[in-house]
């Protein structure tokens, strides 16, 4: 079990907790985090708060998640808070699957539609040498950066864990290691991607 600084938890002004509490709900986040995960964490910002203990208004619950606090107590009466948290949490979810299958079905049409020399030549022919290709970059560039943005975004994301019925919000990268990130993450999206490539190759014939 890690030794965590005190400067590392950060408790809310509006939190009835003691320190004994604080300490208590600690121990519980420990149960589910990955020491090596946190230990590498506050390495990488040891001026960053690890734990954000008693959050009870979403003021300081969006002031600690811009802030990147990757650990989140919920205060127990605060059932409103955890509901509307849940709910938010299940709709980023969504989102974040709506935005998996577009940039793979993005990377894999753009990639059919290239690769096609009938569809590819007469593209050319229709347009300009220097918009057909500055038009293609552009294409890659903007899909790139929305894949990187989206990885990063997936690698970040909380998730609403009960723990001896207190409620903890936990970002993925304290709980997963990177390898876990990229086995189920990223080796999934490249077979999507190469799974909708050749579903729009078989549909351009």
């Amino acid at each position: 079990m890690l030794d965590i600084p005190s400067s590392f938890i950060l408790s809310s002004k509006l939190s009835p907790l003691e320190p004994k509490d604080v300490l208590r709900l600690l121990e519980l986040a420990q149960t589910r985090w990955n020491d090596k995960c946190v230990e590498r964490c506050m390495n990488s910002h040891p001026n960053r708060p690890l734990l954000g203990a008693g959050i009870s208004n979403p003021q300081d619950l969006q002031r600690v998640i811009t802030y990147g606090v990757p650990v989140i107590h919920l205060e127990q009466e605060c059932l409103a808070l955890q509901m509307a948290q849940r709910r938010h949490l299940n709709e980023v979810r969504y989102l974040h699957m709506i935005g998996f299958i577009g940039s793979a079905g993005g990377w894999g049409g753009l990639g059919a539609l290239i690769s096609h020399p009938k569809y590819s030549r007469k593209l050319a022919e229709s347009v300009p040498v220097a918009v057909f290709y500055g038009g293609t970059t552009m294409m890659v560039v903007g899909l790139s950066l929305y894949t990187a943005r989206l990885m990063r975004t997936l690698r970040y994301t909380y998730k609403l864990r009960v723990i001896e019925n207190e409620h903890f919000m936990l970002r993925d990268d304290v709980v997963y290691s990177g390898t876990w990130f990229v086995l189920t993450k990223m080796v999934p999206y490249c077979f999507t991607v190469a799974a909708l490539y050749q579903l729009c190759k078989h549909k351009l014939g």
